[in-house]
C-alpha cells in the first residue's frame, strides 16, 4: 500500500544539530586494486569543483560474510579487507572514500542539500564515471545523523513533547519517568525506497548529566541496474526528499520551529 507524504519544508535547521551526512553508491567491483594514476585523476576531477581535497590516505574496508540458517546466523566466514583511498579537506569537514566497489561522500559541515552537499556529490559521481567507468549500480544510500541536546534535557522525558507519540516507546507509558535511555529502530518501505530510522535517548557526551536525542535516518535504493549518472543524481534527490519527509513526520511542528 502506497503511503502519501507531504512535500517537505526545506527551511534549513541549525547546523550544529547535524553531526554527519553520508551518501554512498555501491557498484560491481571495477578491480581488486585501484591504480594510483586513476586515483590521482579522480582527485583532480573532484578539485575542479568545490574541491579542496588535498589530503590523500590509504584506508581499508573490512567485509564479513554471514552464513544464515533457519535460526539466524550460524557461522561467519573470515573477514576480508579491500584497500581504498580517502580524500579529505584540510579541516576534515568533507571527505570522499573510494573503493573498488563504492564511492562515499561524507560531510560534517552540511550547509544544505542544494547549496553545498549536492554539488560535491555531483563531482564525486561524475569523477568515478570518468576515472573508473563502473558498469552496474547495486545500491545508493543517504544517511543523516542528527544529535540534539539542551541544557534543560536532564531526562529522556524532556524530549517527549517534541516527538510524535507513536515513536516515544516507553516514554509515553507510566514507566516513562524511570527511563534512563532508550533506542527504537524501525524500517519503512516506500515502493523502491527503504528508510531505516533509529531514534535514541542517551547520555549527552557534551553535557554531563543530560540526555541527548540521536536521530539517525538511512534511506536507500537497492537492486542492480546500469550505473548511469543522471539516474544516480535523480535517485539522490529522491532519497533526500524521503529522508526529510520521514524526519518531519516523526518530530512535531513546535520542535521544528525551535530548530530553526
Amino acid at each position: 500500500m502506497a503511503v502519501a507524504l507531504q512535500e517537505p519544508d526545506r527551511t534549513p535547521l541549525r547546523e550544529e544539530a547535524l553531526a554527519l551526512v553520508i551518501c554512498q553508491v555501491d557498484f560491481s567491483e571495477i578491480d581488486s586494486r585501484l591504480a594510483s594514476k586513476d586515483v590521482f585523476r579522480y582527485r583532480d576531477t573532484l578539485n575542479r569543483g568545490p574541491g579542496g581535497y588535498g589530503e590523500l590516505t590509504q584506508v581499508r574496508k573490512n567485509q564479513v560474510t554471514l552464513q544464515l540458517g533457519v535460526f539466524g546466523a550460524t557461522s561467519t566466514s573470515d573477514a576480508t579487507a579491500s584497500k581504498g583511498w580517502r580524500l579529505a579537506t584540510r579541516d576534515q569537514s568533507w571527505a570522499v572514500a573510494l573503493f573498488p566497489d563504492s564511492v562515499t561522500l561524507e560531510s560534517r559541515k552540511y550547509g544544505g542539500w542544494a547549496e553545498s552537499f549536492r554539488p560535491r556529490l555531483y563531482d564525486a559521481f561524475a569523477g568515478a564515471i570518468d576515472a573508473f567507468s563502473p558498469e552496474v549500480e547495486t545500491r545508493i544510500g543517504l544517511r543523516y545523523v542528527n544529535q540534539f541536546g539542551h541544557d534543560d534535557a536532564t531526562s529522556p522525558l524532556y524530549w517527549a513533547a517534541k516527538i510524535e507519540a507513536p515513536f516515544l516507546g516507553p516514554l509515553q507509558d507510566r514507566l516513562g519517568p524511570a527511563v534512563v535511555n532508550s533506542t527504537m529502530r524501525v524500517t519503512f518501505q516506500f515502493e523502491e525506497i527503504q528508510a531505516v530510522v533509529a531514534l535514541a535517548f542517551q547520555p549527552d557526551t557534551t553535557r554531563p548529566g543530560h540526555i541527548a536525542l540521536v536521530f539517525d535516518i538511512d534511506v536507500s535504493r537497492q537492486g542492480a541496474r546500469e550505473f548511469a549518472f543522471n539516474d544516480l543524481m535523480n535517485a539522490a534527490d529522491v532519497l533526500n526528499t524521503r529522508a526529510l519527509q520521514v524526519f518531519q513526520s516523526i518530530v512535531n511542528r513546535s520542535f521544528l520551529q525551535e530548530l530553526r
